[in-house]
Parts: C-alpha cells; structure tokens; sequence
C-alpha cells in the first residue's frame, strides 16, 4: 500500500460500527474504539498507514423476500 494513500476503514473486513454514542467506530485487529476513523488514529500513534486492513469480501447472497 502506498505510504500517501489514507485507508479506507469503511472498506475493510475489521472495521465495525459500535453501539457506543461517543465511539461509534471500531477496529477489529486493534481492539480499539474510536470518535474518528481507526486508520486516523493508527496512524497519528504510529506515523504510518495501518498495515492490518484487508477489503471486505462482498457477498452475493441473494435476498428470499
């Protein structure tokens, strides 16, 4: 992954959305939630892209109704 590109937690399989008002974002791989986006807080702790993001695999499940 180029070292620019800001990753796109919304695309990846780990990200998850929380049931927490105040940190409705979180990382799977990290264990962590978040008021922002989790690629912004890795990479504000650690100066570089987060290197556990993997896109998700689209499912082609057909909905029965």
């Amino acid at each position: 992954m180029e070292k620019d590109k800001q990753v796109k937690c919304l695309r990846c399989k780990y990200y998850y959305n929380t049931w927490n008002p105040q940190k409705p974002r979180g990382c799977r791989v990290f264990g962590f939630e978040a008021s922002t986006i989790p690629s912004y807080v890795v990479r504000k702790e650690t100066g570089k892209n987060c290197e556990a993001y993997k896109e998700k695999v689209a499912s082609n499940k057909a909905s029965k109704y």
